[in-house]
């Protein structure tokens, strides 16, 4: 029982604020002016100043678990080559494809993972998610872009050059 109190209290917190988001929309208090500014301000500003924060607080990098970076790297190629092979059981459509990989792999790591991590495991959770998310992240932005260039009709693979530059 006590293991689960313990999960509510860090997973409630998140879920309150989506629905208080999703109700605050709802009920046309804030509006899509709002919602697209909002969006800006915490993509372009926010959040990479507190992972930057984040990392900036860790006083020994040498005792990051690197071992966990390449874990999660790993495993985010294995759950998108598997999305990527078992979507062809549910569509042969190649846009609905790529949208289906897309909702399978690709996490909201950032505005989800690293809050938990520091519900869970407080400052020392928040350092390592924010480290982490500086490798997984970017691995997140080239497979999807890859795999919706691959999806997007046109069956050929995109050239590294121009992948690398829409990333």
């Amino acid at each position: 029982m006590e293991s689960l109190v313990f999960a509510f209290n860090s997973v409630a917190p998140i879920v309150i604020m989506v629905a208080a988001g999703y109700f605050l929309k709802k009920s046309k208090i804030i509006g899509k002016d709002f919602s697209s500014a909002g969006n800006r301000l915490v993509f372009r500003l926010l959040l990479p100043v507190m992972l930057f924060g984040n990392v900036y607080k860790i006083e020994n990098i040498g005792n990051f678990g690197f071992f966990h970076v390449a874990y999660s790297v790993v495993m985010t190629v294995l759950i998108f080559a598997a999305a990527v092979f078992s979507s062809g059981f549910v569509t042969k459509d190649g846009p609905t494809r790529g949208s289906l990989v897309q909702g399978i792999f690709r996490s909201n790591y950032a505005l989800i993972g690293i809050p938990l991590a520091g519900s869970l495991f407080g400052s020392e959770g928040t350092s390592s998610a924010a480290v982490l998310s500086a490798f997984v992240i970017p691995l997140f932005n080239v497979l999807a872009v890859a795999e919706l260039l691959y999806f997007s009709g046109n069956g050929k693979s995109p050239e590294l050059k121009r992948l690398l530059w829409i990333s």
